[in-house]
């Protein structure tokens, strides 16, 4: 074996990288994002098509703070490595940005039955629960947290970015937020993937095209190098600037990828979508049939007026109107929707 691609957790990478290190094979992993990995420079044979948790976790927090504007924030955990780092750098994040985590906690992975989190979760009542693992007990506990009333923001890293989540969660994973590697759907070596699996009636897997890109890399150091020993391949993957299906990648002395980032997806209508920009997502409620974005566009209203105008004009009746009627009632009073953010926005241009 001249070269691994792998492993897809972060523990089962941490667990693995000591057997090649001392075999001298080259790792790529497209998706184990635990950031020290990378950073301790235990293992100069390894890389990642993904940036770290780090990463990850500051987009979570800008995104948290800056767009969705909260400050009463419930971290919870799934003890793994991938989980619990990420959660902490979260953690870590929002305690900078001077935000109150009012609860931190760990959970068992594989439980079926997580009403003790929930009650705590109840009891605290965050704006925001930022969860750190995968799918499985993700799903597991917004379900179990929206049965319970709990109409906080959910926001994950891309250990939930999986079709099984949406598929698992069903409408309780509407209005979900996860952070993910960026779209790349447009790139010419993506667009190039995509149509011959499709043509084939196939579509990319999660973290697929990032797997794409890492034999990409490797066999163009292999090629470039003419050589399959490990130091070979490592030297011209931290030299050279490969065209992939992410787009042109290289990789920094520690392993890490240089030229893919993450960004913010929700869940709409059984889809992740990605935010092009803060405004995008931007709700009332997480709980609305209906994106915030999207009805103010069909009502001609700009979405930063409309916030501020339906925060103020729904303040004490918003409450209650059951969660999913919400959407409804939102499109039902679009024209003094409209109203109030026009006369806001007069307001605004007269102040400045």
């Amino acid at each position: 074996v001249d070269a691994v691609l792998g492993h897809i957790c972060s523990g089962a990478t941490k667990a693995a990288l000591p057997i090649y290190k001392s075999s001298g094979i080259v790792v790529v992993s497209p998706s184990a994002t635990n950031p020290g990995l990378t950073q301790s420079g235990d293992y100069p044979n390894f890389f990642r098509t993904i940036a770290s948790d780090d990463a990850q976790a500051r987009t979570e927090v800008d995104f948290a703070v800056d767009v969705l504007g909260l400050k009463k924030i419930v971290v919870i955990h799934d003890k793994g490595d991938y989980g619990k780092g990420l959660a902490t750098l979260v953690k870590e994040g929002l305690e900078k940005r001077g935000i109150n985590i009012v609860l931190f906690e760990g959970v068992t992975p594989g439980a079926v039955d997580y009403s003790a989190l929930v009650r705590k979760i109840k009891a605290a009542n965050p704006e925001v629960v930022a969860f750190g693992g995968y799918h499985p007990e993700g799903s597991k506990i917004v379900t179990q947290s929206r049965k319970k009333d709990i109409t906080a923001h959910f926001i994950s890293g891309d250990g939930l970015k999986d079709p099984s989540f949406i598929k698992i969660g069903g409408e309780y994973a509407e209005g979900y937020f996860v952070s993910s590697p960026s779209d790349i759907s447009n790139i010419p070596a993506t667009v190039e993937v995509t149509a011959a699996l499709k043509a084939k009636g196939q579509k990319p897997g999660n973290f697929g095209l990032q797997a794409h890109a890492g034999i990409m890399t490797v066999f163009h150091a292999i090629e470039k190098s003419e050589s399959t020993k490990a130091e070979d391949i490592a030297k011209v993957l931290r030299a050279d600037s490969v065209s992939t299906t992410l787009g042109n990648i290289s990789f920094d002395a520690k392993g890490d990828v240089l030229g893919s980032g993450f960004a913010i997806y929700k869940v709409i209508n059984g889809e992740f979508v990605e935010s092009k920009s803060g405004n995008t997502f931007v709700t009332i409620d997480p709980s609305t049939e209906k994106d915030f974005a999207e009805i103010c566009a069909a009502e001609e209203v700009e979405v930063n007026l409309a916030v501020k105008a339906a925060s103020n004009a729904f303040k004490g009746e918003w409450s209650k109107i059951l969660p999913y009627q919400r959407g409804q009632y939102l499109r039902s009073i679009g024209d003094q929707l409209k109203e109030k953010a026009e006369l806001l926005g007069t307001i605004e241009t007269k102040d400045t």
